[in-house]
């Protein structure tokens, strides 16, 4: 066979091969992420391999008091040891490469275990202890690009971007069980969970997380005797606890005027209440209809079907922030049960409803930081759903209104 047909027959299978990951330049000194290439641009005789890789990154882990105080914590899900020799982890600080980490023979990960990768400076949680490498300096600053090769020196796992966003700074950042295993060459936020971390608990070392699935976190945050034991009011600003209401007028996608069941200093018997932390698109106030916007009666219809069909109504306040906004409304949390004697897991909170369904805008805000559920910030649960109606395209992210007259 002559060199020209073997060229054209080496880049026709090449081609047609399916791509299964990038490896890096062969002198293993990778100083820039623009020198990996796929396999694809590779040479006609590298072989096609089959990845089965059962090591992923499973947790970036957060101190919440130290700056430095981070690590990264590689997982094993399969039933044998791995030998991690001739493995390499790359992190980066935006495009820049940062720490380069080639394995030795003296590194691996146990059957369904971790391997921790820690920066040199400690913190008060002695997380060193854990670690099975401490780095020789500070490069793990919860808002890197992690790459993952394995021996064939092909990229089966990213964790994070090029683009700063801040992954784990005051929490801990684990993959779903769901979604355990590599990632190939692309980074999905929406496989990952940033949980609380404080002095008294953390996932750093074994491969546990407080959901299973994408499902479960969508469902949002739950009524805990905890959260319910909490005052509504506290002296003169809000506790972050529950007051029992009925509707005593509907409003639009995120405003209701509540009648309350008990009497409290700073809130009058009945309170336009503003959904904290959403909004909706706007509904007409004028006589000639002028200022309605796409989805914006479509979100009033879906609020008020809510209350309606709800059998108890509470409201939650916000803690560490404030019981109005500018206009005087009353701001706080909406959860609704259709249950007639409900236990507080029957309740759902309506403001991350409105988000998932794609009928509210979302904007972030540290006092959700205040409350939590299952470990996990009422602000994660937020940012996850958003995220999930926004990647699902579904009404205000993408689709248009068929009731709206544009």
């Amino acid at each position: 066979m002559n060199k020209k047909l073997l060229l054209c027959l080496s880049l026709f299978l090449v081609g047609c091969a399916p791509s299964t990951g990038s490896t890096p330049t062969t002198d293993n000194s990778i100083s820039d992420p623009t020198s990996t290439i796929s396999p694809s641009e590779t040479s006609p005789s590298t072989p096609e391999i089959e990845l089965n890789e059962t090591v992923f990154v499973s947790e970036v882990y957060a101190s919440l008091h130290s700056t430095f105080g981070k690590a990264i914590e590689l997982g094993n899900i399969g039933e044998e040891k791995v030998e991690l020799d001739g493995y390499k982890l790359i992190i980066y600080s935006g495009k820049k490469v940062t720490k380069t980490i080639d394995f030795t023979s003296l590194d691996f990960i146990d059957a369904n275990g971790t391997y921790i990768i820690a920066n040199k400076t400690n913190d008060e949680y002695d997380y060193h202890s854990k670690a099975n490498m401490i780095l020789d300096g500070d490069y793990i600053y919860g808002s890197n690009k992690i790459e993952l090769y394995n021996k064939e020196g092909y990229l089966f796992e990213v964790f994070g971007s090029e683009l700063k966003f801040d992954y784990a700074l005051n929490s801990s950042h684990l993959k779903l069980p769901q979604f355990y295993g590599p990632s190939v060459e692309t980074y999905d936020r929406l496989h990952y969970i940033n949980v609380r971390v404080d002095d008294t608990y953390s996932y750093l070392g074994n491969l546990e997380c407080p959901f299973t699935t994408q499902e479960e976190i969508l469902k949002g945050p739950t009524i805990t005797e905890e959260l319910f034991n909490l005052p509504f009011e506290d002296v003169s600003s809000p506790g972050g606890g529950f007051a029992e209401v009925t509707v005593q007028s509907f409003g639009d996608g995120d405003t209701t005027v509540f009648k309350f069941k008990e009497d409290y200093d700073n809130v009058e018997s009945s309170e336009r209440t503003r959904y904290m932390n959403i909004n909706c698109p706007e509904i007409s106030h004028s006589p000639d209809g002028s200022g309605a916007e796409p989805w914006g009666y479509a979100a009033q219809d879906y609020n008020n079907d809510v209350l309606r069909g709800a059998k108890k109504i509470l409201v939650q306040s916000v803690k560490g922030y404030g019981f109005r906004e500018t206009y005087g409304r009353l701001l706080g949390f909406v959860w609704y049960s259709t249950k007639e004697n409900p236990e507080l897991s029957d309740y759902t909170l309506l403001n991350l409803e409105m988000v998932r369904e794609g009928y509210a805008y979302y904007g972030g805000s540290d006092p959700l930081n205040e409350l939590y559920s299952n470990n996990i910030y009422y602000s994660t649960y937020f940012d996850y759903v958003y995220l999930f109606a926004q990647n699902s395209k579904i009404r205000i992210h993408g689709e248009k209104d068929p009731n709206f007259d544009y």
